[in-house]
């Protein structure tokens, strides 16, 4: 190569840090090896974009999710339509007040005049884009091809009954009497129960049974609890954040309220499935699924299935 090129080489070429920058890009290097997975969790968390896919999950719900809840609010009997707007008003940490216009017009016998049965069903269709934008979100995570899974519309329509009786359930629950048979202490374990199979079953559902129930339950787990963090922190920041939102913007700042909360809600359900999806490829987790495996074995071999 000649001079020429040489100088033109090295002026492409980016400068390589000195002095303080120098040292602390080493150091940032050093802690990279010596934590691999926190360089791996960084990698897969910008593969799967995961400002994009909160977004776009919380997105959805607020234009597809809420409205399809407020029309099926309308029809529904009274109670179940109460049990819904208060299971998701402690839900979002919001005090009794600050729903008041969502409860206005679910309580309005407006809607159900003007929908009719032709709007409840565009309505039952629009809710859907959110359940087939919760199953990409879950096949990007656990990098599921889309030849791979079987169904895929089918699933979507179908996970919205399911969810519909997993919220109404919860919704009893919390209603249910502290005194009247112990409530007040089998209550809480069980609702956390149905959250964990809930999320357990939509993870294998939405995949189509591709990925296995061991490698999904540290996602479900994860997501339980990080949405019970959640829950806990919006009834300290939510009530203010929102009174100041409807001080200031009308009817219009519920909306954007609502909206902070399901793509921070969203956030939570993508970082919780890919944490969990690192944890099940962890060597300590594949040990405990083998144990698991061998004890079946040794079971199956001690009381081997009787024969007619």
């Amino acid at each position: 190569m000649s001079r020429r090129g040489r100088g033109l080489a090295q002026a492409g070429r980016r400068p390589e840090p000195t002095g303080w920058l120098a040292r602390q890009v080493a150091h940032r290097q050093a802690q990279a090896d010596r934590l691999p997975w926190v360089r791996r969790l960084v990698a897969e968390l910008t593969r799967i974009e995961l400002v994009d896919r909160s977004l776009a999950l919380g997105a959805q719900a607020l234009l597809a999710l809420l409205p399809f809840l407020v029309v099926l609010a309308a029809y529904a009997p009274q109670d179940f339509a109460g049990a819904v707007v208060d299971h998701v008003r402690e839900t979002m940490g919001l005090a009794s007040g600050d729903l008041r216009p969502a409860e206005e017009l679910v309580d309005s016998p407006s809607i159900e005049s003007n929908t009719g049965v032709f709007g409840f069903l565009v309505a039952l269709v629009s809710a859907t884009s959110f359940s087939r934008a919760l199953q990409r979100m879950y096949a990007r995570v656990f990098e599921v091809a889309k030849e791979d899974s079987t169904g895929r519309i089918q699933r979507s329509v179908v996970w919205l009954p399911v969810w519909l009786s997993y919220l109404l359930g919860v919704a009893l629950l919390a209603r249910w009497p502290d005194g009247l048979l112990g409530g007040n202490l089998w209550i809480p374990v069980l609702s956390v129960a149905m959250q964990v199979a809930f999320w357990w079953w939509s993870m294998h559902f939405m995949l189509s049974g591709v990925r296995s129930w061991g490698q999904l339950l540290p996602a479900a787990l994860i997501t339980t609890a990080a949405s019970l963090l959640l829950f806990v922190g919006s009834g300290v920041v939510m009530p203010p954040y929102t009174r100041s939102s409807v001080a200031q913007f009308g009817s219009f700042g519920l909306i954007l309220a609502a909206a902070s909360w399901l793509v921070a809600f969203a956030g939570v359900l993508v970082l919780s499935s890919l944490i969990g999806r690192l944890v099940a490829e962890s060597e300590a987790w594949r040990r405990v699924l083998d144990r698991v495996e061998d004890r079946r074995s040794q079971r199956s071999q001690v009381d081997p299935p009787h024969r007619d």
